[in-house]
């Protein structure tokens, strides 16, 4: 691993660890949901950064028909399954998957206890979910620290997010909930004309109109991605605290319409 990598990572670090977390405060809100009826899901999502001919790299998936919200961005993750992923907080936890161990810059107990153990359970979550979805190897990942937690605006959910840094790519291989791999560089979040409105359409709704900021992000082979929601509010939050990024003013004209199929909101 070279200095700009490595620098890289200290830093990332040093900037998540710098920031409170409010895992347990999400995770009691969750409760109390469900004491009342009220059915909010948990699901862990890994953010893979990785480093390529001097240009830093968020590695997003693309999400099949086969899933909820087909075609949209996102990162590999899914919803907690409790036996399994605490098998794996303990194996993460003790150091058998060293994602804690292979981060010099990482300070584990400057966590209280209640936020600890849930930043590790939803760890051990994302990494067993980015395994299944696309083969990332998670002996390849080293752990940089947590996001603060995003709740859904469409969706009882709420996400809880870890940044992680592949060491090297994976031979990846991906599962029928993921249509492809996208690969998006920093720098794209950078170059403001990139950022633009996006006005979703949702037919047989009450509000049938809703307006969100978004990233238009074009492949070299001239395919184009759209990256709005959860998942562009999660990268926006990053670059706020590792770089004090703020999204840039957006024109009026520069927008862009979508509309969702009737079974994007209720797709299984």
């Amino acid at each position: 691993m070279n200095e700009v990598e490595l620098s890289f990572i200290a830093k990332v670090t040093q900037s998540l660890e710098n920031q409170s977390i409010d895992f347990y405060e999400k995770s009691v809100f969750i409760q109390e949901q469900h004491n009342h009826h009220v059915h909010y899901l948990a699901a862990g999502v890994c953010m893979p950064l990785y480093y390529h001919a001097g240009e830093f790299y968020i590695q997003l998936i693309k999400r099949s028909a086969r899933v909820s919200q087909p075609g949209d961005l996102s990162f590999p993750g899914g919803m907690l399954s409790p036996i399994r992923d605490n098998i794996l907080r303990y194996m993460i936890s003790a150091g058998i998957i060293p994602l804690f161990k292979n981060n010099d810059n990482l300070v584990i107990n400057k966590r209280d206890k209640n936020n600890f153990r849930l930043m590790t359970l939803f760890l051990a979550s994302a990494i067993r979910e980015a395994w299944e979805e696309v083969h990332i190897n998670p002996f390849r990942l080293i752990y940089l620290g947590p996001l603060p937690t995003y709740t859904l605006k469409m969706f009882q959910r709420v996400i809880f997010p870890s940044v992680c840094f592949l060491e090297s790519k994976s031979h990846y291989q991906l599962n029928d909930e993921v249509d492809g791999i996208i690969d998006m560089p920093l720098s794209a979040f950078l170059n403001e004309s990139n950022y633009h409105r996006l006005y979703i359409e949702m037919p047989k709704t009450p509000d049938c109109q809703k307006e969100f900021p978004c990233l238009l992000f074009k492949e070299a082979n001239g395919e184009e991605h759209i990256l709005w929601g959860a998942t562009f509010f999660l990268i926006m939050n990053f670059l706020q605290i590792v770089h004090d990024f703020q999204i840039p003013a957006i024109p009026a004209e520069r927008y862009i319409s979508k509309t969702l199929l009737p079974e994007y909101h209720h797709h299984s």
